[in-house]
């Protein structure tokens, strides 16, 4: 039954985006069955309404001087176009407005959907918003925080998370509102005093441009496509994070755990990875150009394809870490533990193929 209920909307969307392909098509096959016609069945006409008139001249005595016959072979094609021209275009115009209305219509109802939508949206993100701040209000859960190990407070966290997480997979493909509800979160210091957890999060395509995230549990979640520019993530934990093309240019990153954080094609330009602990992190194709590694951690990291040119390496572990096709020039090396295990304050060996 689906099947069939599919075909029929399918058929109905077709009709309804070409209403003029029909009439159109036997319009021109009635035209084209004409010429036919006219051109091998009657040289002359179509012979329709064929008439023949004979015409006598008489003399003053009443007798014939001159006798003939007039034919008249009937209308021709172009006769019988000129009489339905009219109606014929009347009717195209009559198909083609209402193609031009349907289409109309359809792109308004289609518009009307998009702000109902949007306007859904905003509602479900307000209601978040009111709820949440009732709760901390309610609750007085700022001041309850700084005590040690508080029920109440733990409780309250767990209700935050699970409708943080609820709200953020409701807005899918929309990373201005996602940005909207971790901000909200770092205002209210939801994250860092109640310590809200966002691991395992959506916040792909988020747009966290300079945000507080330090200490922050962001462990798991979807960054992909996130703008953490020039965003605190100091000691916050990223372990097994997707950053896919995110943004972190300029971000302070120093102490950030990334242990299997998926970084590949991501922008870390001018980021401070002091400290931080990469492990095994696929840094394929990123662009690490100028960014501070002073004793980082990326033992096996994958870093092949990726800029590392002028980046600080000093006292980086890179044991394991692969280098194929990666881009080391200017780079600074001070004490730093190269794949191959060695120490080296020049430079590490790279695979043939590299740059």
């Amino acid at each position: 039954m689906p099947l069939v209920r599919m075909s029929k909307d399918l058929a109905t969307r077709q009709v309804r985006l070409a209403p003029w392909r029909a009439p159109g098509i036997a319009l021109l096959f009635a035209i084209l069955v004409m010429m036919i016609l006219a051109t091998f069945a009657s040289p002359g006409g179509l012979g329709i309404y064929e008439q023949a008139s004979t015409k006598v001249e008489r003399d003053k005595n009443w007798r014939i001087i001159k006798y003939s016959i007039e034919r008249n072979d009937g209308k021709t094609v172009w006769d019988w176009l000129g009489l339905i021209g009219v109606p014929m275009t009347l009717a195209v115009l009559g198909i083609w407005f209402q193609s031009q209305e349907q289409t109309r219509a359809n792109r308004d109802a289609q518009e009307q959907r998009r702000l109902a939508a949007e306007e859904n949206k905003e509602e479900t993100l307000q209601r978040y918003f009111d709820r949440v701040s009732q709760l901390l209000i309610e609750k007085d859960l700022i001041s309850l925080s700084r005590q040690t190990k508080n029920a109440i407070v733990e409780s309250a966290s767990n209700v935050i998370r699970a409708r943080t997480l609820s709200v953020l997979r409701s807005f899918t493909q929309d990373g201005e509102r996602r940005g909207s509800v971790v901000l909200f979160l770092i205002e209210t210091e939801m994250l860092h005093k109640l310590k809200v957890s966002l691991a395992n999060s959506q916040l792909a395509g988020a747009n966290l441009t300079e945000a507080d995230l330090s200490k922050v549990n962001i462990r798991g979640a979807n960054l992909i496509g996130a703008d953490l520019s020039d965003a605190d993530l100091i000691d916050a934990n990223l372990s097994g994070a997707d950053l896919t093309g995110a943004d972190l240019s300029g971000a302070d990153l120093s102490g950030a755990d990334l242990a299997g954080a998926n970084l590949t094609g991501a922008d870390l330009a001018g980021a401070n990875l002091t400290r931080a602990y990469l492990r095994w992190a696929n840094l394929s194709v990123a662009n690490l150009t100028g960014a501070y590694l002073s004793r980082a951690d990326l033992t096996g990291a994958k870093l092949n394809g990726s800029s590392l040119k002028g980046a600080d390496l000093s006292g980086a572990d890179l044991s394991r870490a692969d280098l194929f096709g990666a881009d080391i020039s200017k780079a600074i090396f001070n004490e730093t533990i190269c794949p191959d295990g060695k120490t080296t304050d020049t430079g590490c060996p790279v695979p043939k193929g590299s740059q």
